[in-house]
């Protein structure tokens, strides 16, 4: 039996801006059924984040097996030492390995190490596995926002760390 390895590596590379959106638009498109309006916010906030990208408070990562991107994480640094964890996602063949909570425990170290006193996030009603991912390293749920899209109503929630 062939081992099966991960990396995660933290500079991002030609194509990569491009892959996420990809890999995010597929991820709510199969899971949440929502439609390429995410995908046009996402691009657009990424290559905000690449623009402004300032190693001293922000930082992504990408889960690699070989060449191939299978998720990502990142923190985007805000004012008055708090952070926004953003674009956290694995494709179905890296789940239930435990890649999710060493992602999230490696956002959270970042955070700790850059001396955020708070992390938050959004993330879709619908996705109980990450909501319990982020609830079991310390997120609380503080409230939710429902938006109409064209595939339908969703509902997002805030979950916040103090740290």
């Amino acid at each position: 039996m062939q081992k099966v390895t991960f990396q995660l590596r933290s500079k991002l590379k030609e194509g990569d801006i491009g892959y996420l959106t990809f890999l995010h638009g597929m991820i709510y498109s199969e899971e949440l059924n929502l439609d390429m309006s995410v995908e046009s916010s996402m691009v657009n906030e990424l290559l905000e984040f690449l623009q402004n990208y300032d190693e001293q408070k922000d930082s992504i990562w990408l889960l690699e097996q070989g060449d191939r991107v299978l998720g990502s994480i990142a923190i985007v640094g805000e004012k008055n030492k708090v952070a926004r964890l953003r674009w956290f996602a694995l494709h179905k063949s890296a789940r239930g390995l435990g890649l999710g909570k060493f992602m999230i425990r490696k956002a959270i170290a970042f955070c700790s190490a850059k001396n955020y006193e708070k992390v938050y996030l959004w993330t879709f009603s619908e996705l109980e596995s990450a909501k319990k991912l982020y609830q079991n390293n310390g997120f609380q749920f503080v409230s939710s926002e429902t938006h109409d899209m064209a595939s339908g109503k969703i509902e997002e929630q805030k979950f916040v760390l103090q740290l």
